[in-house]
């Protein structure tokens, strides 16, 4: 991701010790940029937590993986996320929920509607399991279109630009290499859920 954006542009965590993509960190930085880039694993996990009223809570549905366990969406709520300032949450993270499956299909739907309550007026997410290769590339195609058409300096923000970038972005990744990514299996999976 810092390849291909403005140095500086990016505070990542899991680099280190001192900022590992924890639970603690992902709850205190969540809105202080425009962008929320998730990357890890993700699936129908437990989530085990203490809601702010002092009680145990507990949960199993969609989440993702941290570096100390699941984050689920029942915990963003309880734990009061707000995700109105960020312009765009991508969730690179497999699986959070099975295709196959029709209820797993509910809770990919219930995931993206828990965070559309929570304030997130875009979201990026992939439907099934991702190859580490393809999603690294189209990652690059991404931020490239992001930068051309949502974050530059030198153009009006039009309402419909992220759908713009998205589009661009897929098209890129498909041509690329030749069309080594241009397979259903490595594209398809990327679902952009959002107003413009």
């Amino acid at each position: 991701l810092e390849e291909v954006t403005i140095d500086g542009s990016w505070m990542v965590f899991g680099i280190d010790e001192n900022a590992e993509a924890n639970r603690r960190n992902l709850s205190q930085f969540h809105d202080c940029g425009n962008v929320v880039w998730i990357s890890g694993h993700g699936g129908p996990m437990e989530d085990q937590w203490t809601a702010p009223d002092g009680l145990p809570q507990q949960s199993f549905g969609p989440a993702v993986l941290l570096c100390d366990g699941a984050v689920t969406d029942s915990r963003m709520i309880s734990e009061g996320y707000s995700f109105s300032s960020v312009r765009l949450l991508h969730v690179s993270c497999c699986v959070l929920g099975q295709l196959t499956e029709e209820s797993r299909i509910k809770e990919v739907e219930g995931f993206g509607a828990s965070l559309t309550i929570l304030g997130c007026r875009r979201i990026v997410s992939a439907i099934w399991p991702l190859f580490d290769s393809a999603a690294v590339e189209f990652s690059r195609h991404w931020c490239e279109a992001l930068e051309s058409t949502s974050f530059c300096e030198s153009k009006e923000f039009s309402n419909h630009a992220f759908a713009v970038a998205f589009s661009r972005a897929l098209d890129e990744f498909r041509k690329f290499d030749g069309g080594r990514f241009d397979h259903e299996i490595f594209w398809a999976p990327y679902a952009y859920f959002g107003i413009g």
